[in-house]
């Protein structure tokens, strides 16, 4: 029976940053490829004239993979080889425990770098305008997201805003009868199919509805004046929990930074206020 094919990490990641590479880049990922038996020996200057690109693309090329240089990307290399079939996807009950390594970095890159394809910084700036803007702000979400809700509101509290999670169901209930006109409401769910009733009731309160969710053509991405949509791979075989959080806490740091920088730029008066709530050694 023959072995299962071997894929070096380099092979995932430049499969991965291909569409990255310029002409000169491509030719170089291929020669990495082709000549993996002398990998560690070549140098920059070799690299250079059999690629016919200069030393400075050589550099470039290895910066473009996340590495410092060639030295760097060796390193990288010598750490050896895994089965790609065994290197990917959801965790299985069969997976030993550095399978499961792997792939749970692997697929925790894969649905950040998914995500960073999905949405634009336009679209967060959008949103963290929105969140700027805002003097209400109420978060919503149950099952596994409400973790994420309750994240969403612990940052956002520190910009000095007035900002709830909800996410139980009695809670969530109670609080549908208590919407405001021109309050910001953000819905975080999975599917895009959770809470949406709640969804159309806050906006037709007259508040401004943000959904996060992996679904763009859900029933509460398009309820939502603005949606942001993140990826999602699942983590153990049917488990329908998935990487989507940490994209999810990601998204969250930027809107939160980029609302504090917007805060900022029009008062002198917030930065001291966030140097003063950041600052953890006096706290």
């Amino acid at each position: 029976m023959p072995e299962a094919p071997q894929i070096t990490k380099l092979e995932l990641l430049i499969k991965e940053k291909s569409d990255e590479f310029s002409a000169n880049e491509k030719i170089i990922a291929d020669y990495f490829i082709r000549n993996e038996s002398r990998i560690l020996s070549v140098s920059v200057p070799q690299i250079s004239k059999e690629c016919g690109v200069s030393k400075a693309t050589v550099v470039r090329f290895c910066k473009r993979l996340g590495f410092s240089g060639l030295k760097d990307f060796k390193i990288f290399y010598q750490t050896g080889k895994m089965d790609v079939g065994k290197f990917t996807g959801p965790v299985c009950w069969t997976d030993s425990d550095q399978v499961a390594f792997y792939k749970v970095f692997t697929s925790a890159i894969s649905a950040l770098q998914q995500t960073f394809r999905r949405i634009s910084w336009e679209d967060l700036s959008q949103a963290a305008g929105l969140i700027a803007k805002a003097t209400n702000i109420d978060a919503f979400a149950i099952g596994g997201s409400a973790i994420i809700a309750n994240y969403f509101s612990n940052e956002f509290i520190r910009l000095g805003k007035r900002v709830n999670a909800h996410t139980d169901i009695y809670t969530i209930r109670h609080f549908s009868q208590e919407f405001k006109k021109d309050d910001l409401v953000i819905f975080f769910s999975r599917s895009g199919e959770n809470l949406t009733q709640l969804a159309s009731r806050a906006k037709a309160s007259g508040c401004t509805v943000m959904a996060v969710t992996c679904e763009e053509d859900s029933t509460l991405a398009r309820i939502a004046d603005k949606a942001i949509v993140t990826s999602e791979i699942l983590y153990m075989e049917n488990d329908r929990n998935s990487y989507s959080r940490i994209a999810e806490i990601s998204v969250i740091s930027v809107l939160f930074l980029m609302s504090a920088l917007n805060m900022g730029r029009n008062s002198s008066e917030f930065i001291e206020h966030y140097s003063d709530t950041t600052n953890y050694e006096k706290l």
